[in-house]
């Protein structure tokens, strides 16, 4: 009857053993997995330079940086093209309202794996196709942009976004780093642009698109070796402690 209890207790304690060590396999091969993520915002009316504030990733205690994710997003929205053909002739076209917007930074380095320059260049355009009549009479200097010879497009909404990854040769170099306990700054670029073609007797009123964005920082990372080290010790014991009752 003894031995009995004495085998099922030796199963469980195997049982028990056999579950820590699967949970340790998972949490070590998963390790790779935790993640830091920063987003910076921004908004204006373009031409604007935010410059955007992230802090560095801390490896205090050990802590393995495997990867920096960059990611880099833009959206335009409203934004006016007011025309008046004040010409003799008919005049016919497409214009377009557009923004792009691109990253810099002097505190760290914006290359990838290649040590090229990291693909942050956006574009966001919208627009239409015009035709409009010749001058009905109003003349220059006499905005009417109501037809047959005038026209007023609102632009709508669009976007663009990039992503890339540092190459882990730029994390810490030549006096730039992403590691450390410190901050870094990173500057987004923005610019607005218009255009209706190179048509003589046109008067144009403008309004310029609103912009807004955000730039993303992923740290990937592995937790100290230590970490699982403990964990395998602290389930030891208390294997240790039940054997003994």
């Amino acid at each position: 009857m003894f031995a009995g209890k004495n085998n099922n207790k030796k199963s469980k304690d195997a049982f028990l053993t056999f579950l820590i060590v699967m949970v340790l396999v998972v949490a070590s091969a998963n390790a790779t997995t935790i993640t830091q993520t920063q987003i910076q915002t921004f908004s204006g009316i373009p031409n604007m330079s935010p410059v955007l504030t992230f802090d560095q990733f801390d490896d205090t205690g050990g802590l393995t940086l495997i990867s920096i994710e960059i990611i880099f997003g833009m959206d335009i929205t409203g934004g006016q093209i007011s025309l008046d053909n004040d010409g003799a002739n008919s005049a016919a076209g497409t214009l377009s309202l557009s923004a792009t917007g691109a990253i810099s930074s002097s505190d760290v380095w914006l290359l990838n794996a290649s040590s090229l320059d990291i693909p942050m260049d956006l574009s966001t355009t919208t627009g239409t196709a015009f035709n409009l009549a010749a001058d009905n009479g109003d003349g220059l200097g006499v905005y009417d942009f109501t037809g047959p010879d005038g026209m007023i497009y609102v632009g709508t909404a669009t976007n663009d976004t990039s992503s890339d990854f540092v190459g882990s040769a730029y994390y810490d170099f030549a006096g730039r780093s992403y590691i450390g306990t410190g901050a870094f700054d990173i500057t987004a670029d923005i610019m607005s642009f218009y255009a209706y073609g190179a048509i003589g007797g046109i008067e144009v009123g403008i309004t310029p698109v609103s912009a807004s964005g955000d730039v993303e920082i992923i740290y990937t990372y592995t937790p100290e070796p230590a970490t699982l080290s403990l964990m395998a010790f602290g389930s030891m014991v208390l294997i240790r402690k039940r054997r003994r009752k």
